[in-house]
């Protein structure tokens, strides 16, 4: 599913009019934008797309990502990772060093700052890093730019848009996702209608299968032994 179809599903799960001129080709066009009756949830939309994926993404229901840097004095800098792979890291689930046999050594490590510290014997190695990416949308991520001849009928010059697949998100978690929306945009109209449908979304998150690290250990290596 793309970003702007999610947008168009929370708007229309929240207002739930009768209105039939209100389908997604209108939606992407603009013409509901100026609209009181839809403006004020489509302003306010992404603040809660962006709660219900950090919430998703607290409950290891999003997908992690896994990029590779390389080590300078068994450490490498968040900031410069975020840089090369373009991706913000919101948590570090694990690194390990992956080497010419494709065999998984997860690898301790601790934050200092803005710098990763790396628990490994050689200092400029390349370690894989798995982590959470701190995913936020906004109204700007997607823009159709249309032509309108005399006659009415729109031409697509132009299109921007993002496909949550990328980032993990499938259909099954855009619905628990405009659940959840449904429930805080709500909130100022009926209070216990917006907890009824926070509820039902929460319980639709713990639905989703939970996301499970890549370099889990599955075995144990001797550090230290005791001779005969």
């Amino acid at each position: 599913m793309k970003l702007s179809k999610l947008v168009y599903l929370c708007v229309k799960n929240v207002i739930l009019f009768d209105d039939a001129p209100f389908d997604y080709e209108s939606f992407i066009q603009g013409k509901f934008n100026g609209d009181p009756d839809y403006a004020t949830s489509i302003n306010n939309v992404y603040t809660s797309i962006n709660q219900a994926i950090s919430r998703l993404s607290d409950l290891e229901r999003i997908p992690y990502r896994v990029n590779e840097i390389q080590l300078n004095d068994y450490a490498f800098s968040i900031s410069a990772f975020e840089n090369i792979h373009k991706h913000n890291i919101k948590e570090i689930v694990a690194i390990a060093y992956i080497d010419s046999n494709k065999s998984v050594l997860p690898l301790n490590f601790r934050e200092v700052g803005d710098k990763v510290i790396v628990d490994c014997g050689i200092s400029n190695i390349k370690v894989h890093v798995e982590y959470k990416e701190d995913i936020f949308f906004s109204e700007g991520d997607f823009d159709y730019k249309y032509t309108v001849d005399e006659l009415g009928e729109a031409t697509l010059l132009t299109s921007k848009d993002i496909e949550l697949r990328e980032f993990g998100i499938k259909d099954e978690t855009c619905n628990a996702i405009v659940e959840y929306v449904k429930g805080a945009l709500s909130e100022p109209v009926e209070a216990a209608l917006s907890n009824m449908h926070t509820t039902r979304a929460e319980q639709y998150f713990m639905n989703i299968n939970p996301i499970r690290s890549a370099f889990a250990q599955t075995n144990v290596y001797k550090k230290w032994g005791v001779d005969d």
